[in-house]
């Protein structure tokens, strides 16, 4: 299964004048909880806002199809 994580920096989450967001891809057996993307994003040096984390079953292509399309996608 891919997830869908998108996020905002702390700068962007600081300004009331931004919407911008970023996007990872992680694949896992299950949908990840919080704590576990958590850990892995700042294993990965990811500056992000903790409360802007927003986790989904992303179902549109499966990871191989991803990866040759050049996307990066990690595993939990």
């Amino acid at each position: 299964m891919i997830a869908q994580v998108t996020y905002q920096s702390k700068i962007d989450a600081a300004s009331e004048h931004t919407n911008f967001t970023q996007t990872e891809f992680f694949e896992a057996s299950t949908l990840p909880d919080r704590p576990a993307i958590i850990k892995k994003l700042l294993e990965m040096g990811v500056d992000f806002a903790e409360e802007t984390l927003v986790i989904a079953a992303y179902i549109d292509e499966d990871a191989d199809t991803m990866r040759k399309s050049g996307l990066r996608i990690t595993e939990l």
